[in-house]
């Protein structure tokens, strides 16, 4: 996507998308992510603010590096599967990243769905979530691993 990306509101400049998504991606990487889930958080604050949910995008970028500095949340985790059958879960994230512990927890709930016709997957301790029209979004495309922004 070649669109400049207005984040007048958060930095009081116009900052080109594929610009904003490298910068904000090494910003995590510097934090202590991998650089997949750089990426993958960076891809979803970026993209909130492209749809026009600002309170969802760039701005979040220091509250982010805040709560991984002070222990809040954790980079690299993966979800547990504390109560599970074929088509209910119960995970817990560990308090991971929500952009990669929501991703995981919409990925088993996608998967149940497929085998069984219905799924529930209730997600606990997992660190902000983000816009959650993504989670929609992933689900209405039937895998979370080929979803991009």
């Amino acid at each position: 996507m070649n669109v400049g990306l207005l984040v007048s509101d958060v930095l009081g400049m116009n900052i080109p998308h594929e610009r904003l998504l490298s910068l904000t991606a090494a910003i995590f990487r510097a934090a202590g992510c991998a650089p997949d889930e750089a990426r993958r958080v960076a891809g979803r604050l970026v993209e909130a603010n492209l749809v026009g949910h600002d309170s969802h995008g760039a701005i979040r970028i220091p509250s982010y590096v805040e709560w991984l500095r002070d222990g809040k949340v954790f980079a690299g985790r993966s979800i547990d599967v504390v109560l599970e059958n074929e088509a209910v879960a119960v995970v817990d994230g560990r308090f991971g990243l929500g952009q990669t512990i929501g991703e995981q927890a919409t990925q088993l709930a996608i998967d149940k769905s497929a085998r069984h016709g219905i799924a529930v997957v209730a997600l606990r301790n997992s660190g902000h979530l983000g816009r959650i029209g993504d989670w929609a979004e992933i689900v209405a495309c039937g895998t979370a691993s080929t979803w991009t922004t």
